[in-house]
C-alpha cells in the first residue's frame, strides 16, 4: 500500500512545487523595510506620468490614499505642511483606483500642491500590498524604504519617520 501512496503523492508534491515556482516569479516581493522600494511609473493628476525612480537622491515619502478614507483626510493637512516647508522632500500622494475628475475637487479643497498619481487599475496597490488606507512608505535617497505607518500620520509620527530618511 506504501508504493501506491508514494506513487501518487511524489508527483503531487512536484507539482505544487513547480506551480509555486512559477508563481514566486511572476508576482512581485512585497516591500520590504531595508530593501529598495518596488518601481512605477503612473499618470499624475497634473499630467506626465511620474515614478519612484524620477525622484532618486531625494528622500520621499509614498502615501496611498482615496478620497473617501476619513483618516487620510486627517493627515492631508499634515502632509501638506511638511511638503511645504521641506524643498528636498518629495511627498507623492497615490489615489486608490480612483477617476481625476473626483480627485481633483478633492485635491483643490484641502489645498494639496505635492504630486498626484493615479493608480486607476489598482497596480500598484497591489504591488505595495495595501490593505488598508491610509499607508505610508518613507524612502530614502538611494531609493531603499526606511519605514512604513498604516493609519492616519499625525505630525510627530510623520517627523519622527521623516527623520529616517533625510
Amino acid at each position: 500500500m506504501r508504493p501506491r501512496l508514494l506513487l501518487v503523492l511524489v508527483p503531487l508534491l512536484l507539482a505544487a512545487g513547480a506551480g509555486a515556482s512559477w508563481y514566486s516569479q511572476r508576482v512581485p516581493a512585497a516591500p520590504v523595510i531595508g530593501r529598495p522600494a518596488p518601481a512605477f511609473r503612473l499618470p499624475s493628476l497634473a499630467g506626465p506620468a511620474q515614478g519612484l525612480t524620477d525622484y532618486r537622491g531625494r528622500p520621499v515619502v509614498l502615501n496611498f490614499w482615496a478620497t473617501w478614507c476619513e483618516p487620510c483626510k486627517k493627515e492631508m493637512p499634515a502632509l501638506q505642511a511638511e511638503a511645504a516647508s521641506r524643498k528636498d522632500l518629495v511627498i507623492l500622494g497615490i489615489d486608490n483606483v480612483e477617476p481625476a475628475v473626483r480627485v481633483k475637487p478633492f485635491v483643490e479643497r484641502y489645498g494639496i500642491t505635492f504630486p498626484i498619481l493615479l493608480d486607476q487599475d489598482g497596480t500598484v496597490i497591489e504591488q505595495y500590498r495595501i490593505v488598508g488606507m491610509p499607508t505610508s512608505f518613507f524612502v530614502d535617497r538611494a531609493g531603499v524604504i526606511r519605514a512604513s505607518f498604516e493609519g492616519a500620520l499625525t505630525p510627530d509620527v510623520l517627523r519622527q519617520d521623516l527623520a529616517l530618511i533625510s
